[in-house]
């Protein structure tokens, strides 16, 4: 049966039973590889341990370094750029629907406004697989002495929309 959860995704389940948020979603920016979702630990001063959940570049994790680069991407820092950019759109819809709507057009044939005109709080899987088709992740560089990195958030209907 098809449901919004298997949508545009190749994933598979994690040792704790669920999918991970981005699975099937982030792409390796240089090799086009699909990313690969693992959970790192770190020991705190206290003793005890913090989890997370990551992302690193599908051939990397089967190659190495002469397959590609990490490009590793922690899950929190990830939801928040794609909160930040889709909010961005959505107040551009609100207080400039008309130059959101051209640049759409341009780009691409516009789809409907209302999902765009949703302000989200929280980003949850069926929320990301209804209006992302993929993110693609570039690797971390130094510029001016502070990291950066290249992130691509291609929307369903749409495609990359330019800030």
């Amino acid at each position: 049966m098809w449901t919004i959860e298997r949508q545009n995704t190749r994933s598979r389940t994690q040792a704790d039973g669920e999918t991970a948020l981005f699975a099937g979603l982030l792409w390796c920016m240089d090799c086009g590889s699909v990313m690969r979702s693992y959970h790192d630990g770190r020991k705190r001063k206290d003793g005890s341990k913090s989890t997370y959940r990551s992302y690193a570049c599908g051939r990397y994790a089967m190659g190495g370094k002469s397959a590609c680069t990490a490009h590793i991407m922690n899950q929190r820092v990830l939801i928040e750029v794609v909160l930040t950019d889709i909010r961005a759109k959505a107040e551009l819809a609100k207080h400039d629907p008309d130059s959101l709507i051209e640049r759409v057009r341009t780009q691409r044939k516009a789809t409907t406004t209302e999902e765009i005109k949703r302000k989200l709080e929280e980003l949850d899987r069926p929320t990301l697989l209804r209006l992302v088709q993929r993110i693609d992740i570039g690797e971390r560089k130094v510029e001016d002495g502070r990291e950066v990195r290249d992130i691509r958030i291609h929307y369903n209907f749409v495609g990359y929309i330019e800030a």
